[in-house]
């Protein structure tokens, strides 16, 4: 299904690059450098999210240390970015802190301390609020007016596809790992029915002390290998963000085209009194003469 998915994938690509007259997704945006690293951050952010979504929690509880710090950091980016028409040092710390709480999954083990846990999670849930929607402003600022629509979709479409893509090779990251990496240690039995169910909880009852450390520490390794590879897509996103400047909320030209339509106004508005003006010189002449 994975190498389906992907085949199908790139004949989409191809169909919108080369024959779509009306292209869901334009690739003509990718031209611009800004939007280009931004749609590609939006790719790896659903790679990242979806799959940490979907595999890190052991229980719902644990959605909630990730869900609410995202909300207030998501509410708080918004007040900072409409007061000060700014939005860059908002993504940077997003980034940051994003790739702090990845990096930290690593440490992760099988008696990694659950409040340490829930910290990490707090940690980038606000980086998860300082990311979403304040890289829409910036991807919004960034494209001519005629193409901002466009770019919304693009953006959501490319993180579903991202968050698709994620599970599949966050799947297949773990179920690997468990295949290839399976000690020697587990009786014959277990490590058959573990090879064939990856993802199904396997029964422990009946197992010595040390082979169930066998299995646990097994499972620790391949969760540890997917978050290798969430750390290394948020690094990508994280280099990416040179490519991003921060030039505000609205596009120079839309500036321009806004001071020149005020100038025309007060021109017009000028040349009226005027007319005016000269209308009431020559009547009052001509009242003189009279």
């Amino acid at each position: 299904m994975f190498t389906l998915g992907s085949v199908l994938l790139t004949l989409f690509g191809i169909n919108e690059w080369k024959f779509a007259r009306l292209p869901m997704f334009p690739f003509r945006l990718f031209k611009n450098p800004a939007l280009a690293a931004m749609l590609i951050q939006n790719f790896l952010i659903g790679i990242v999210f979806y799959s940490l979504v979907y595999i890190l929690p052991v229980a719902a509880a644990l959605i909630v240390p990730i869900v609410m710090p995202q909300a207030i950091a998501s509410a708080l980016s918004g007040q900072y970015i409409s007061r000060m028409g700014r939005y860059g040092e908002v993504i940077w710390t997003g980034y940051i802190l994003w790739v702090i709480g990845t990096g930290l999954h690593i440490a992760f083990s099988r008696m990694f301390p659950l409040a340490a846990i829930i910290v990490i999670l707090v940690v980038e849930g606000f980086g998860v609020g300082l990311v979403f929607q304040p890289t829409l402003v910036a991807a919004q600022a960034h494209s001519p007016k005629q193409d901002r629509a466009v770019v919304i979709s693009a953006r959501n479409f490319i993180r579903s596809l991202g968050g698709a893509a994620g599970l599949a090779i966050a799947s297949a990251t773990f179920s690997n790992t468990i295949v290839n990496q399976m000690p020697k240690g587990i009786p014959d039995q277990l490590a058959h029915r573990i090879r064939e169910a990856v993802f199904e909880v396997p029964d422990l009852a009946g197992l010595t002390g040390g082979e169930k450390d066998l299995v646990l520490d097994l499972y620790a390794r391949a969760a540890k290998s997917v978050f290798y590879l969430w750390f290394g897509a948020m690094a990508v996103c994280l280099g990416l963000m040179v490519f991003i400047k921060d030039r505000g909320l609205r596009r120079n030209e839309e500036a321009g085209q806004k001071e020149s339509g005020a100038s025309s106004v007060v021109d017009s508005g000028e040349s009226r009194n005027a007319v005016k003006v000269e209308g009431a010189t020559e009547a009052a002449g001509k009242a003189e003469k009279s």
